[in-house]
C-alpha cells in the first residue's frame, strides 16, 4: 500500500472516531496515528500496523453502508 492511500484511510477514520480511539482499534499509541495521519511515519510502519489499518478501515466502511 501506498503512505498516501494509508494517510488517506486514516484521516477517513479520524472523522468518525478520535485518535484514541483509532489507535485502541488498531493497538498502537495515539501518537502513532498522529504522526501518521500527518504522513510524518507513513512510510516507515510495519506490515502488520498496515493491516490492521485496512482492515479498521474496511470494517468501518462496512457499518456506513
Amino acid at each position: 500500500m501506498m503512505p498516501n492511500e494509508l494517510r488517506l484511510q486514516i484521516n477517513e477514520l479520524l472523522a468518525s472516531m478520535t485518535q484514541t480511539e483509532l489507535a485502541e482499534k488498531i493497538g498502537c499509541n495515539q501518537s502513532v496515528v498522529s504522526l501518521l495521519a500527518s504522513g510524518q511515519r507513513g512510510s516507515r510502519i510495519s506490515y502488520d500496523l498496515a493491516m490492521r489499518i485496512q482492515r479498521a478501515y474496511a470494517q468501518t466502511k462496512g457499518e456506513k453502508e
